[in-house]
């Protein structure tokens, strides 16, 4: 996840910038430090509260700090899909949730590969996929290890092929075949397959193209996704494809995840890209929120859905991050970067990982009702993420910054 990632999942230091001047914001602006930001309260005295409510580093865009807004469009994307996994995906449009996941993972992979071959020249894909894996790796199969437990426990029916499609991150594909049962609520990992795949094809993708001067770069990933949109098409219009071989395979869905990456490359607020500017104007923002609503609530029909409406609300999604990470300390953008949002965001990866399982487990004690199973649910998921982050995810961290690039 960028689900990921963030991630569908991101480093949590993989957002750091390397303070050159050509890789900074366009302006310099003041450090937004939590701790003066808005945010919960919580005692200085209590180790328990400090555990689940961790201290986070300033956001400092003119050094060594994490790009602005990420976290809180992480915590957006989480409860968007949390929401509607809860009861009301008739209302709110889970599916969206993960479009953001995936043009957030897009966004970010692709601004460290920047940042990294203006430094070196070059992308060491071994350090990197070293990193990704220490990253993705352990929570998942953390998670996958305790819901085999739990299901082989309450005698739950599953099937072992699906444990390995879980183990091996095919899980989409897996689905589409019907092969059988999956572990408790981990259906949602058909996500991170997506996300998995583009992790082991973009790198080598893109550094075949450092040559390419950016916007010959750009054109070719926006090539991509136009191949990928005819295929779509194709797949629904003359085949008449099922709606899940749609929407959750990785050739139909890379797509959202590579406007992220040509959004990366061709207006990269983070990078001081000079198009950023005016792409992140408040009057393109407001025309991409409503392209976005008219997408999800006013053109409903099937052949739309699940065609053009992935490309739309990817493309829209341009001017949103750009303001988000330009403009992050004025405004609306201000609240994503709180310290609630930020910490929502830091433990979102586990937060997708285990909140379906939760709900199913609160369904099966009659507790699913809307109004119910969405704070419990997301109070466990929480709890689940903030031991995860503290027992997991900062070791990894840290093990991470020896294969820095």
């Amino acid at each position: 996840m960028s689900i990921a990632e963030p991630d569908g999942g991101g480093d949590a230091d993989s957002s750091q910038t390397y303070g050159y001047p050509q890789l900074r914001l366009a302006e310099n602006r003041p450090t937004l430090d939590p701790q003066t930001a808005p945010r919960i309260e919580k005692s200085q005295s209590s180790a328990l509260w400090r555990f689940f409510f961790p201290d986070l580093p300033p956001i400092d865009p003119n050094a060594r700090g994490t790009i602005p807004s990420l976290d809180g469009i992480r915590a957006i994307s989480i409860l968007i899909v949390a929401i509607s996994h809860a009861g009301l995906g008739w209302l709110v449009p889970g599916g969206f949730g993960v479009t953001i996941f995936f043009f957030l993972s897009g966004y970010l992979i692709t601004t460290l590969m920047r940042k990294e071959s203006t430094k070196t020249g070059t992308v060491a894909l071994g350090k990197f996929y070293i990193r990704r894996s220490l990253r993705i790796l352990p929570p998942c199969y953390i998670v996958v290890g305790a819901l085999l437990v739990v299901d082989l426990a309450l005698g739950v029916a599953f099937s072992w092929y699906g444990v390995l499609s879980h183990v091996l991150y095919y899980t989409n594909y897996y689905k589409m075949l019907g092969s059988g049962p999956l572990l408790s609520g981990l259906g949602v990992l058909w996500s991170l397959a997506v996300e998995e795949h583009f992790y082991l094809i973009f790198p080598l993708l893109y550094l075949a193209s450092l040559r390419l001067p950016r916007p010959a770069q750009g054109t070719l990933l926006a090539g991509i996704c136009l191949l990928v949109l005819a295929w779509r098409c194709l797949l629904v219009l003359q085949f008449h494809a099922p709606v899940e071989r749609v929407f959750e395979a990785t050739d139909t869905r890379l797509d959202s995840i590579l406007w992220g990456c040509c959004f990366a490359i061709l207006a990269n607020p983070a990078l001081g890209d000079r198009h950023s500017r005016w792409i992140s104007h408040w009057s393109l923002t407001v025309v991409a929120i409503g392209v976005i609503f008219f997408s999800l609530l006013a053109f409903r029909q099937p052949w739309f859905r699940e065609t053009f409406r992935y490309s739309l609300q990817s493309i829209a999604l341009i001017p949103i991050f750009a303001g988000a990470v330009r403009w992050f300390d004025r405004g609306p953008y201000l609240l994503l970067n709180t310290y609630f949002m930020r910490l929502l965001g830091a433990y979102s990866y586990t937060i997708y990982l285990t909140h379906y399982s939760i709900f199913l487990g609160l369904k099966a004690l009659h507790l699913d009702r809307f109004p119910i199973a969405f704070p419990v649910m997301m109070v466990l998921s929480f709890v689940a993420a903030a031991i995860m982050y503290q027992i997991v995810d900062l070791p990894c961290a840290r093990l991470r910054k020896r294969f820095g690039a």
